[in-house]
């Protein structure tokens, strides 16, 4: 079986000077029903430690709001990635040119049924 990936939207943050873009995908993942859709949550970054590009994906078995932030050491948030409604299945945001100085973020992913907080290592 192959996996297609489809870019649902691309965002330019000019405050921030990158780019990311989330993709959906229609199958993959090992733990999924017949219809492709994730029977738990979870989230995924690579690579991680990163020096500029990363990946984030994550999987929800049902649709709903996400939101998807990145926070620094002292919790301040540093980065808003998503905050709106996703069909249920596998979603990836690539960030392209982060331009976060080096050190340690988190990642917190955050729906109506999970919540889950993830750890980013940047080397420049």
């Amino acid at each position: 079986m192959t996996v297609d990936d489809v870019v649902i939207s691309e965002i330019i943050l000019g405050e921030f000077d990158e780019t990311f873009e989330i993709y959906g995908r229609n199958g993959g993942g090992t733990q999924t029903t017949g219809s492709n859709i994730p029977i738990t949550y979870y989230i995924s970054i690579f690579p991680n430690p990163a020096k500029n590009d990363m990946t984030i994906s994550f999987g929800i078995p049902r649709e709903e709001m996400v939101v998807l932030n990145v926070y620094d050491l002292s919790g301040r948030e540093v980065k808003k990635l998503v905050d709106s409604k996703f069909e249920a299945g596998y979603h990836t945001i690539k960030l392209n040119h982060m331009s976060l100085p080096s050190g340690i973020y988190f990642a917190r992913l955050v729906t109506d049924g999970f919540d889950e907080t993830k750890k980013i290592v940047l080397i420049k």
